[in-house]
């Protein structure tokens, strides 16, 4: 048995250590007697149906504004229609953080720049905006 994953942007998408999910993957796989590759997709990688169909779970990590607009443009223009299509086919992906957002309609960043999304899921997301306090937990602790 095989376990191919494609990890998508793992330079932009990096931002909370999202390396290590991916060494856990590949690491418990071989223990269970997986054969094991990682496809690492970053801007210059051509994706095609061809790659997709040789993948078996997708990852992509978290990333600040900064990194998402570095690698928006060729998610939506190049790669992102066929990530679309794995996932809408049933194909097993693991998405963190900024990532995620990013499969919904929109996201609004904290400068009020809107990316749109792929739209695989009927959701947005609205960064509560660098002058506003965030209100966190269950105490409504607020932070700023």
């Amino acid at each position: 048995m095989k376990l191919s994953i494609g990890y998508f942007y793992p330079k932009e998408l990096n931002l909370y250590g999202d390396t290590g999910n991916i060494e856990i993957l590949l690491s418990r796989a071989k223990r269970r007697n997986f054969e094991t590759e990682l496809i690492q997709i970053d801007s210059l990688t051509k994706v095609d149906s061809s790659l997709m169909n040789q993948i078996n779970l997708v990852f992509m990590g978290g990333g600040p504004d900064a990194g998402q607009k570095e690698m928006y443009q060729d998610l939506i223009s190049n790669k992102g229609p066929f990530l679309k299509e794995y996932i809408e086919s049933g194909g097993a992906s693991l998405f963190i953080c900024g990532s995620y957002q990013l499969l919904g309609n929109y996201y609004k960043s904290a400068d009020g720049s809107e990316l749109k999304g792929l739209g695989v899921l009927d959701l947005h997301t609205i960064h509560y905006g660098h002058s506003k306090k965030k209100v966190c937990g269950k105490y409504g602790l607020q932070t700023k």
